[in-house]
């Protein structure tokens, strides 16, 4: 009993050291969520920045970590959608091993987890860092096999294939798109495999396989619906479109884009127009009236739509053609709005990407520090686990000891008991077995004696049996012989019947009855089965199919009845014929199933 308690001493300071370091990192995580969220205005942040409150005064449970992992990816997915990358960065780089010490190995925790991953990993693409993109990835990827999260794994294949193609790693990006449509197919996911198709295409066409491109795309436009995913139809019908016009199919272009920039109009879809005029102005020839037409729409969705990305190009256009058509009045302008446009453009975009990687990299370093006190931290909890673990297996070994002393001491008491009970027992055992074998010689005995009575009766029908089949053999003899006496000889004839009279008192149908009834004893309910089956069988063939049920054979049943054998034979012949067995088959095995 003391080496009992000790071990569960020891093992219980084991678990609350455990349990202690987990504590502290879930905490830790839920802290950072808080102080995140809590510098950001919106409502959604605050709404995360209470969950993650709520969170940090329930223990650190399988269900409470999975809860955290969740307020961890959606406060990802906020920041990744107002474009703060760099903060996705900073964040998840803190939190990273702090969630890879408390995270179940379960794959429902491990798929949240992928998922931050990934973010991460599209956090890094956003910002044109594409091998520090594709390790996220990679990681991600990682996870996502050691637990089997295909869809997990499409969307990672689909992920690191984009970040190929921006390399113009064509046959690497391929490689990897396929991987992800041979899993969504098998997953039916359209909407996936709408993206995966879409992008294969893009790789084709850069590659100058029009063919293979409008392949691709049409299998694109295949996954999507025709009424609910209209707007996307339209957009990758653009995209056939200008595959058409590298493809030198004009025609097929123009009336592509018709039906699109008809679409785009009739729902304002200010900002995709833009790209569609200038998509249409480019199916005419650069010094066409249409092509100024189309890239002056063109310039005046994307100024409406407040789009300045797709400026610049329509601007340069318009100031080459009107110096092709040697308006050099109009042509400076646009050219000096192109330049405008286009160095304030640059000037922003680097202002952008020089502040979020300082940010990366000036928060890095921050963390970089914090994650090193983290290590510490963690490294000092692992030695205190250590020591906790030497003293509760020492203690578990004496305990150990202890414990199978006693068990043995308690083992040979138990032997000794279950020696006498065993020895008890088989004295029981051997009276039933006795008693056993005499109720089983009493049955046996009963068995034969039965068997005997049942062959008597069957001995005393049969030959009762042959007595009435005697006396019809009689009765038939006697009516031939009254149809051969004369008419005239009315005392012989009297005498006769008479006879007949006395022989049908006599012979009442119990002789058969009563064989019927000995046969049913042994062979049950073989007249009615067989009644049943074949219901146009005489009285006579129904006692010759018993008969032969016996056993008897042809001359056997002759001596019986008081007929010649080749009667016996054309009623056996008759009866077969009557079954409908084949020359092969026997007729006394067929009516044993009976």
């Amino acid at each position: 009993m003391r080496g009992f308690l000790i071990v569960v001493i020891a093992v219980a300071c084991w678990q609350a050291m455990l349990a202690s370091s987990l504590s502290e990192q879930y905490r830790k995580v839920l802290e950072e969520t808080v102080a995140t969220a809590a510098v950001e205005k919106e409502a959604s942040f605050q709404s995360l920045r209470l969950r993650a409150d709520s969170l940090m005064t329930l223990p650190a449970s399988e269900h409470n970590v999975i809860s955290t992992v969740r307020v961890v990816l959606d406060l990802c997915s906020l920041f990744y959608d107002e474009t703060s990358y760099h903060k996705v960065i900073n964040y998840v780089s803190y939190c990273r091993p702090l969630l890879e010490g408390i995270l179940p190995d379960t794959g429902q925790a491990q798929s949240v987890y992928v998922d931050i991953l990934n973010h991460y990993g599209m956090a890094y693409g956003s910002l044109q860092l594409g091998d520090l993109s594709v390790s996220a990835f990679e990681k991600a990827l990682r996870v996502a096999d050691k637990f089997g999260l295909e869809d997990k794994q499409a969307v990672l294949y689909n992920n690191i294939g984009n970040i190929y193609l921006r390399k113009a790693q064509y046959e690497e990006a391929d490689s990897l798109f396929l991987k992800a449509v041979r899993i969504n197919e098998s997953g039916k996911n359209k909407k996936r495999l709408y993206i995966n198709y879409n992008n294969l295409s893009v790789s084709a066409a850069e590659r100058h396989n029009y063919n293979k491109a409008l392949e691709y795309a049409f299998l694109a436009m295949h996954q999507l619906d025709a009424e609910t995913d209209r707007s996307k139809r339209m957009l990758l019908q653009r995209n056939i479109a200008e595959i058409y016009m590298k493809n030198g199919e004009p025609s097929l272009a123009l009336r592509n884009m018709r039906e699109v920039i008809a679409y785009q109009e009739e729902h304002k879809e200010l900002r995709h127009l833009a790209d569609s005029y200038q998509t249409m102005a480019h199916i005419f020839d650069n010094s066409a009236d249409s092509f100024a037409v189309y890239l002056h729409r063109a310039e005046n969705a994307a100024k409406m739509s407040s789009s300045l990305m797709e400026i610049p190009s329509i601007l340069l256009e318009l100031g080459e053609y009107y110096s092709g058509r040697r308006d050099f009045v109009n042509s400076s302008r646009y050219f000096e709005e192109y330049a405008s446009v286009k160095d304030s453009i640059l000037s922003m975009e680097m202002k952008m990407h020089m502040q979020g990687l300082s940010n990366v990299y000036t928060k890095e370093a921050m963390q970089a520090d914090r994650i090193e006190g983290l290590e510490e931290d963690v490294l000092k909890a692992g030695r205190r686990v250590k020591w906790v673990s030497v003293v509760s297996v020492c203690a578990l070994i004496v305990a150990m000891v202890v414990s199978l002393r006693l068990l043995a001491v308690r083992r040979r008491k138990y032997f000794i008991k279950a020696r006498s009970k065993l020895k008890e027992k088989l004295l029981h055992i051997q009276g039933m077995e006795a008693e056993k074998m005499r109720c089983a010689e009493a049955l046996r005995a009963k068995d034969e004696a039965f068997a005997q009575n049942e062959k008597k009766r069957t001995v005393m029908a049969l030959q009762a049996l042959r007595v009435h089949e005697f006396t019809d053999s009689l009765s038939a003899g006697i009516k031939q012989l009254l149809l051969k006496l004369n008419v005239r000889d009315t005392e012989t004839r009297k005498a006769l019947r008479d006879v007949l009279y006395d022989i049908s008192r006599m012979d009442n149908d119990s002789a058969l009855k009563e064989f019927v009834s000995s046969f049913e004893n042994i062979n049950s309910r073989f007249y009615d089965s067989l009644s049943v089956v074949y219901p146009n069988l005489t009285a006579r063939e129904l006692r010759m199919c018993a008969l032969l049920r016996l056993g008897l054979s042809s001359k056997e049943i002759a001596g019986i009845t008081f007929r010649e054998v080749r009667s016996v034979e054309a009623v056996r012949n008759r009866l077969r014929k009557k079954f409908g067995l084949e020359q092969s088959e026997n007729l006394v095995d067929f009516l044993k199933r009976f």
